[in-house]
């Protein structure tokens, strides 16, 4: 979305699609399309694979994701 809430792009798949494949194809149609040098995402766990990770640590990318408090380590929670 944009700083008003307007979505830039969006993709319908089949309900049996992985979603962790579908983020990067969308993003890099949005840095096309809008010639974007920057780029923020943010996401659920569910879409923080490692690729994704990595593919948003980029140039001048960067990404926000979500964690569980249930599932962090017992010194991270404390």
């Amino acid at each position: 979305m944009d700083g008003n809430g307007i979505p830039l792009a969006f993709n319908i798949n089949q309900g049996n699609t992985n979603e962790q494949t579908t983020l990067k194809p969308l993003e890099e149609k949005i840095l096309s399309d809008f010639k974007l040098s920057k780029f923020i995402v943010s996401t659920d766990a569910g879409l923080a694979s490692e690729s994704n990770r990595r593919f948003n640590s980029k140039g001048d990318r960067a990404f926000i994701t979500t964690q569980s408090i249930k599932k962090l380590k017992k010194h991270l929670k404390d």
